[in-house]
């Protein structure tokens, strides 16, 4: 069974002995907080307990598609430029899910983008935080692959998305601005599309209402969930779907009503990808186990350097061997400027709590142990 398989790392290591991420798209409920060994890293989570600026890039920056009925879980993403950016270099699935991952030949299930960023890297391409957070979705996304978002004078304005029609009266009712349908079963649609090939195509459908029944839209495999408004209702009002390559949508849609505000289609060229990957300076990992990560990298211009960590106190980074402050960029990443040159990077990390935690711990053990002893 592939999708508890133990043998997947090993088989992936087989391929590829460097640090990257790895992403299982088989049954993403049953795998979100899998871990198949300690070299096994991913963008999936539950927990009730989390990262926020994680939970913001993930949910509110890139709008990640949500199939699950659970705002807690962050499943593995079916997002290629989500994945690109996060170092996703392998993914797991039964079929070729998009354009960029390649069906590694003689194994199955296992796909490979060979543009998938390193988990450090830099880049002398800034746009200011202030300015970023101007943009809308998904016009924002193109200036996180293709630059640092930081509090660096902006540099870099080169946007690369457009917004082009899309007419679906033959879907839906459209009355006063919105768009209704009523379904009393599961239906089928298929849309051909033309021009789109080697274009990143972006589906918004936003402010979506419905009664108390779930509600799920499926675009080329991609799934959305709009949940009835239980204990962990999941909040998920914008379905939002990134393909490659599209020659037809084939939307299948739950039954229920559906009272939609807007549907919006935007379309970028493939090649922000790779031309992105060709220009940063990657960083070379060479140890990465427990709470520490080491590796090198020649910045060949006055960057940012990042390291696609979420942004927490609890690091301490040395530069070849100084310790060095670090702030947060991209809005969740951690990042740090430096020069032009040659770096060794150690990263180490401690829970900030962690210290006073061990105190508390170690006196309430004390006050016990002298409780115990006077009751007796």
């Amino acid at each position: 069974n592939s999708v508890y398989n133990d043998d997947i790392t090993q088989e992936i290591k087989a391929i590829d002995k460097q640090y990257f991420r790895t992403n299982n798209l088989l049954a993403t409920d049953y795998t979100i907080n899998k871990i198949y060994d300690d070299t096994y890293y991913t963008t999936s989570m539950y927990a009730s307990s989390y990262n926020s600026d994680y939970y913001y890039l993930y949910k509110q920056v890139f709008k990640n598609s949500l199939s699950l009925r659970n705002h807690l879980m962050f499943e593995s993403a079916d997002n290629v430029l989500f994945n690109t950016l996060m170092g996703v270099k392998y993914i797991v699935s039964d079929k070729e899910f998009n354009s960029f991952y390649k069906k590694v030949d003689g194994y199955n299930y296992i796909y490979e983008n060979r543009f998938a960023f390193p988990l450090g890297y830099a880049s002398d391409r800034y746009v200011n935080i202030a300015d970023f957070n101007k943009l809308n979705y998904p016009y924002n996304i193109s200036y996180l692959l293709s630059s640092i978002v930081s509090n660096e004078t902006t540099n870099y304005t080169k946007n690369f998305i457009k917004e082009i029609p899309l007419n679906l009266t033959n879907l839906f009712e459209y009355t006063n601005g919105r768009y209704y349908l009523d379904l009393k079963e599961d239906m089928i649609y298929t849309l051909k599309q033309n021009n789109l090939e080697h274009k990143i195509v972006f589906i918004v459908i936003e402010d979506i209402k419905s009664d108390r029944k779930d509600i799920s839209i499926t675009i080329n495999d991609i799934t959305n969930t709009l949940t009835n408004k239980w204990l962990y209702y999941n909040n998920n009002e914008t379905f939002t779907f990134v393909l490659t390559d599209v020659d037809e949508l084939y939307i299948k849609m739950t039954k229920g009503h559906y009272d939609i505000g807007q549907v919006k289609v935007y379309i970028m060229d493939d090649d922000i990808i790779k031309n992105s990957y060709d220009y940063i300076d990657k960083m070379q990992i060479t140890h990465m186990q427990d709470n520490q990560l080491m590796g090198n990298i020649n910045i060949t211009r006055d960057s940012y350097f990042v390291l696609t960590l979420p942004y927490d106190k609890g690091f301490k980074i040395y530069v070849n061997g100084v310790l060095t402050p670090y702030e947060k960029v991209n809005t969740a990443f951690i990042g740090l400027k430096l020069n032009k040159g040659k770096y060794d990077i150690k990263v180490i990390y401690e829970a900030p709590n962690l210290k006073i935690g061990g105190v508390i711990s170690i006196v309430s053990l004390i006050l016990l142990m002298i409780i115990n002893k006077m009751t007796k």
